[in-house]
C-alpha cells in the first residue's frame, strides 16, 4: 500500500501475493544470498523498483483493499 516493491521468501502465501518481477522479488527460503541480491537489485535499479512499487500498490488496492472484500461479501449475500 506504500508503493514499495516487496522482497519476500517463496513460502506460504507470499509467493501468491508477490508477483516476481512485477510487484517485487522472491527468493528461495534460506537463500540469504538471493535475498541480498534482490535488495541490491532494487537499490541499484530505482526505476524498476518504482515501477514494481506502483504495481504493488495498484494490486493491493484492487485485490486486497477493503472495497474488494466489501464488494465480494455483498455479492455473496445477494446470491
Amino acid at each position: 500500500m506504500m508503493a514499495r516493491p516487496v522482497v519476500a521468501a517463496r513460502v506460504g502465501g507470499l509467493s501468491e501475493i508477490v508477483i516476481h518481477g512485477k510487484t517485487g522479488l522472491l527468493f528461495d527460503v534460506g537463500d540469504s544470498e538471493g535475498m541480498a541480491e534482490a535488495v541490491i537489485f532494487l537499490l541499484e535499479h530505482q526505476d524498476a523498483a518504482a515501477r514494481m512499487g506502483l504495481a504493488a500498490k495498484r494490486r493491493s488496492e484492487t485485490e486486497f483493499g477493503w472495497k474488494h472484500y466489501v464488494d465480494n461479501y455483498d455479492e455473496l449475500y445477494r446470491n
